[in-house]
């Protein structure tokens, strides 16, 4: 999950730039605060860059602590919302490992993912359903993992800035489940 949410269909708008920061707590085990360039490239569809200037695992031996992975990708709108259809999307996005792997920021190696996102809103309430697969290491073979990541998320907009929501994640990789 990302501080740009980078799970809806939403672009920027074309040959816009948008920054965007955001920050992740999960209770005894990961700080970190993402930081997302966007640029549009049409008006439909937009290239992002987003990094961790800081993040924290605990549980590592040490835990560790410092900037976190780096992930650019483009965006692109399959088409838009309208009262009975929901907005689809799709995303690719490739992991680089800019974290420390000595100290558990990073595995070390780059990931693939490829995401399909729609969204709708009734009512009031967007929400937004996601699925992405990751493939994760940079070599191609028989001993390949996958990660997979299902969300829904559901907000309602307020007309103020401040925007309550609810999400729901579950992130499934070898040796490693994640709610």
């Amino acid at each position: 999950v990302c501080s740009s949410d980078l799970s809806e269909t939403h672009t920027v708008p074309d040959q816009v730039i948008a920054v965007e920061a955001g920050g992740a707590v999960a209770a005894r085990s990961t700080q970190d605060f993402p930081l997302a360039l966007r640029y549009g490239l049409g008006p439909r569809s937009e290239f992002y860059l987003q990094t961790s200037p800081y993040s924290r695992v605990e549980g590592t031996t040490p835990d560790g602590e410092g900037w976190g992975d780096s992930f650019v990708g483009v965006r692109h709108r399959l088409r838009d919302a309208d009262m009975l259809s929901p907005a689809y999307g799709f995303q690719v996005a490739t992991k680089l490992p800019t974290g420390s792997f000595e100290n558990g920021l990073s595995s070390g190696e780059m990931d693939w993912f490829g995401a399909l996102m729609a969204q709708q809103t009734y009512y009031g309430f967007e929400t937004t359903g996601f699925y992405q697969l990751g493939v994760l290491g940079q070599s191609p073979g028989p001993d390949t993992e996958f990660e997979h990541t299902w969300a829904a998320q559901t907000r309602y907009n307020t007309g103020s800035p401040v925007t309550p929501f609810a999400e729901a994640a579950f992130v499934w990789q070898p040796d490693n489940n994640t709610e």
